[in-house]
């Protein structure tokens, strides 16, 4: 896989960073599909990453809280997510998990501003956006299989410091975003999280896949962009 790193320009959004080459390119590029990871600096995004920080050998807070799939780079690229900040004004529509497995959809725009989301990956993947849309309906239809409510049960509780409860990934219990994106890419591509089970995917899992795995596989016909502008 070739992913390089861009160069990080101030006040601006990472969409004139990510994309200034590519904006003649239709929001929906319908023919491809993209994977997203997301580094948010809100408290719960930065717990987030704090929890991840097992997964590195430097102990360091990883630098994604978040992945989706989308369609295009743009702003009003469709997308599919789990997001665990759904119940209380996030980016994402609220609503109730247990419905759609926990998925959401919604467009990339409010994901592209680098004041609340610093850190960004886009990688291109070959998966007609219609393809993927199928899968994502079976996946909202699936929970007794991947049960998305439950895990976005057990990590709000981390998340919110609710007493009792500990990092779900020394449970296993993967990142419910991460957990969805792996078993729709999985069932269509490859898997995302090739060194461990798809329930216990994480950002940061799939981030070390992506950077290092990959590419000793020699997967070639992946190709993305990153942007780091916040490091801890």
């Amino acid at each position: 896989m070739h992913i390089r790193q861009t160069n990080v320009l101030k006040n601006n959004s990472n969409l004139s960073s990510m994309s200034r080459a590519k904006r003649s390119r239709p929001e929906n590029n319908l023919e491809q599909s993209y994977l997203v990871l997301i580094g948010g600096r809100s408290p719960l995004h930065m717990r987030l990453r704090a929890a991840q920080s097992i997964a590195r050998n430097d102990l360091s807070l990883s630098h994604f809280s978040h992945v989706l799939l989308a369609a295009g780079t743009g702003k009003d690229a469709s997308t599919f997510e789990v997001p665990l900040d759904q119940a209380f004004g996030s980016p994402a529509a609220p609503g109730i998990p247990r419905v759609n497995n926990g998925v959401k959809e919604g467009t990339l725009g409010c994901y592209l501003q680098r004041k609340e989301f610093p850190n960004y990956c886009e990688v291109g993947l070959p998966l007609p956006w219609t393809e993927v849309a199928k899968r994502v309906a079976l996946f909202k239809k699936r929970w007794d299989e991947t049960d998305s409510a439950s895990a976005i049960w057990r990590w709000l509780g981390y998340l919110w410091a609710v007493p009792g409860y500990t990092n779900p990934l020394d449970a296993e219990i993967g990142v419910p975003s991460a957990v969805f994106v792996d078993a729709v890419v999985g069932s269509l591509l490859t898997s995302l999280t090739p060194n461990m089970p798809s329930l216990n995917a994480s950002p940061e899992a799939i981030w070390q896949a992506l950077k290092w795995t990959y590419q000793d596989e020699g997967i070639k016909n992946l190709e993305g962009r990153f942007e780091i502008g916040q490091r801890l």
